[in-house]
C-alpha cells in the first residue's frame, strides 16, 4: 500500500503556489514544484535567453512563509539575499522547499527532479514579528508626477530592457507609464489580465515591474538586478493596478542602492522595499557574432578506433590506492620523485595514472585525492615541457597498456571500459550570460554576476570621465590581488560588512600603471608618469 508519507503530501492542501504543501520535518518547511499552474506565467521571465525564477517571486514566497508562521502578528521580512540566480530549463520543472530556523530564518532550496539530483540555495531571509510601524501616510502622488517629468512609453521601455538582455514575455511585462526624475522615478503597473491575481499577497508580477523600473537609473547596456534587499514591509495585499515610487540613495561602481514604495491608485502606502542593492549583469555585447569564436571551453571527447599499433618508449608511473593515502598528499610527493628520478635519468616520457580524477560520463564520482595528484601532475607538466607528461585518468577496470601507443606527449586522457576520451579545448557554441568583450579605447572593469559563483566574473564596460580638479586618470597595467577580493566574490562579506568602506563593494584596490590624463590644478603628475595608486572605485 501507499506509505502515510506519501499519502499525506498528495492529499494535504496547497498552502501557496511558491510553498506548495507542508513537508514532516521538525521546523515547518513547504515544498512545491515549479513552474505550476497558478504561476504557469514565470517562463515569461527570462534574463538572456534562460527562464529564470525572479527575486520578486522569491519575497512573495517569505511573506507567504511569514503569514503561515505568524498569522496573526505584524511582521517584515530582512536581510534578504539572493544567492544563485534559479534557471528554469525548457520543459522541465524544479522541486523548490520553503524552509524556517529556529532563529525565524528563511530558507529557500531547488533541486531536478530526479534521484541524483542535489538541493542548492537561491534565496534566504529572516523574519521579523517586531511591529515596524502603523500604516505609513498616503503617498503624494501629484508631487512625485511634477518630481520626475521625462516620461517613457511602454514600447521604449520593454524595447531597452530586451536590448539589455531583459527578454520579457507578455506576463512580465506589466509597466504601463514610467516617469523619471533626478535619481527618482514614478511608475504606473497593470497586471495582465491572463495572470491569476487571489493566490498572490505581493504579486511576483507586480513587484518584479517595479524593479524593472529601476533598470531605467543603470549605465546604457547594462542590466541592473537586484542582488539583495534589506528589508521588506508588508502592509496589504497588492490590487491589480498599482503605483510605483522608486528612489536612488547610493550608486556604486557594479550597480546601485535604492528603495520602492507600492501604492494603491489613491496614493495608500501597500508595501515598502529598502536597501535594494541591484547590481549590472554586465554589458550585452553588440559584436556577439564576431567575439563568439574568442571563446573555448574544455570538453571529454571520445577517441575512435586505435590508428597505431607500435608502442613507444614510455615510463608509466601509477597512483597509490586510496586507502594509502586518503588526502593524496602522499602521492603528490611520490609523483615528485618520480618526475625527479625520470629528469636525471633523461627519459622521453612518462605517463601519470590516476582513479576517478576526472568526471568524464555522468555516473563518475570524482575522489578529491586524486584530483589533488591531477593538479600536481599537471603543475609538473608545466614545469618541465621537455618530459611530455602525459595524464590518465582510469575507472576500476585496468585496461591500460594497449592504449599507451595513443597517448600523444602532454595530453590528458581518460579511460572509461573500453572508451578512451582526450581533454580538449573546444569553441563554445553558447556563451554564458556574464560573458562580455570591451571595446578597445574604452573602460571596462571586472564585475562579479552572482556572489558565490567564480564563473560569473566578467568584465563590463564603463564609461570614461575627463579628470575633475585635482584628479588623475590611470591607465592600469598590474593589480594586487587581495584575499578581501576573495572573500567578495565568494559572497562572504555582507552588505553590512561592505558599507561605507574605502573600497566598497569593488574588486581590486592597488594597482600600478601609467597617467593618462589630469585635471586641473594637478602639478606632480603628468600623463605618461608611472605610479603606484589605490583606487576606492576598484583596480580590476
Amino acid at each position: 500500500g501507499e506509505a502515510p508519507l506519501t499519502q499525506r503530501e498528495r492529499v494535504a492542501p496547497l498552502v501557496h503556489p511558491f510553498l506548495g504543501v507542508a513537508q514532516a520535518s521538525p521546523l515547518p518547511s513547504w515544498q512545491a514544484t515549479i513552474p505550476n499552474q497558478a504561476f504557469a506565467a514565470v517562463l515569461d521571465h527570462r534574463i538572456q535567453g534562460m527562464a529564470v525564477f525572479p527575486g520578486a517571486a522569491f519575497v512573495e514566497a517569505f511573506v507567504a512563509a511569514g503569514q503561515e508562521l505568524a498569522p496573526d502578528a505584524c511582521f517584515s521580512l530582512a536581510d534578504i539575499n539572493f544567492i544563485a540566480m534559479l534557471e528554469l530549463p525548457p520543459g522541465e520543472s524544479v522541486y523548490m522547499r520553503t524552509s524556517t530556523g529556529n532563529d525565524r530564518t528563511l530558507t529557500v532550496h531547488a533541486s531536478g527532479i530526479g534521484e541524483d539530483a542535489e538541493w542548492v540555495q537561491h534565496a534566504s531571509a529572516r523574519l521579523v514579528t517586531v511591529p515596524y510601524r502603523n500604516q505609513d501616510p498616503d503617498g503624494d502622488l501629484a508631487g512625485l508626477d511634477a518630481r520626475c517629468p521625462n516620461r517613457l512609453a511602454r514600447e521604449a521601455i520593454y524595447a531597452d530592457l530586451s536590448q539589455r538582455g531583459l527578454e520579457y514575455g507578455p506576463a512580465f511585462t506589466p509597466i504601463r507609464s514610467l516617469g523619471l526624475g533626478d535619481d527618482e522615478l514614478i511608475a504606473e503597473l497593470d497586471l495582465p489580465e491572463t495572470a491569476a491575481q487571489d493566490d498572490f499577497l505581493l504579486h511576483p508580477v507586480l513587484v518584479d515591474g517595479c524593479l524593472q523600473a529601476l533598470v531605467a537609473f543603470s549605465e546604457a547596456n547594462a542590466a541592473a538586478v537586484p542582488v539583495s534587499i534589506g528589508r521588506v514591509v508588508f502592509f496589504d495585499r497588492l490590487p491589480r493596478r498599482v503605483v510605483c515610487h522608486g528612489r536612488v540613495t547610493d550608486r556604486h561602481s557594479d550597480g546601485l542602492t535604492a528603495e520602492l514604495t507600492i501604492m494603491d491608485l489613491e496614493g495608500r502606502v501597500l508595501t515598502r522595499l529598502h536597501d535594494i542593492r541591484a547590481q549590472a549583469l554586465g554589458w550585452v555585447n553588440s559584436h556577439q557574432d564576431r567575439t563568439r569564436p574568442l571563446f573555448h571551453q574544455w570538453h571529454w571527447q571520445p577517441l575512435g578506433e586505435r590508428q597505431s599499433e607500435v608502442e613507444q618508449p614510455l615510463r608509466l608511473w601509477k597512483a597509490p590506492a586510496k586507502p594509502a593515502d586518503p588526502t593524496g598528499m602522499k602521492s603528490c610527493l611520490e609523483l615528485l620523485d618520480e618526475v625527479k628520478g625520470c629528469i636525471a635519468g633523461g627519459e622521453a616520457r612518462l605517463a601519470v595514472v590516476t582513479r576517478a580524477a576526472q568526471r568524464v560520463v555522468d555516473s563518475d564520482v570524482v575522489d578529491p585525492a586524486a584530483r589533488a595528484l591531477w593538479g600536481a601532475a599537471r603543475v609538473a607538466r608545466n614545469e618541465f615541457p621537455d618530459l611530455g607528461l602525459i595524464l590518465l585518468d582510469c575507472d576500476e577496470g585496468d585496461v591500460i597498456t594497449p592504449w599507451l601507443s595513443e597517448l600523444e606527449p602532454g595530453g590528458e586522457y581518460a579511460l572509461r571500459g573500453a572508451q578512451l576520451y582526450r581533454h580538449r579545448l573546444q569553441a563554445e557554441s553558447s556563451l554564458s550570460p556574464f560573458l562580455s568583450v570591451a571595446e578597445p579605447g574604452t573602460g571596462f572593469a571586472l564585475q562579479l554576476g552572482q556572489p558565490g559563483q567564480f564563473s560569473s566574473l566578467h568584465y563590463r564596460r564603463v564609461r570614461r570621465r575627463a579628470p575633475g580638479a585635482g584628479e588623475i586618470e590611470v591607465g592600469i597595467r598590474y593589480v594586487g590581488l587581495n584575499f578581501k577580493d576573495v572573500l567578495k566574490a565568494m559572497g562572504r562579506l555582507s552588505h553590512a560588512a561592505l558599507k561605507g568602506t574605502f573600497f566598497g563593494y569593488s574588486l581590486g584596490m592597488d594597482c600600478a600603471g601609467v597617467v593618462e590624463r589630469v585635471g586641473a590644478d594637478v602639478q606632480e603628475f603628468v600623463p605618461g608618469d608611472l605610479v603606484i595608486c589605490c583606487a576606492a572605485q576598484g583596480t580590476f
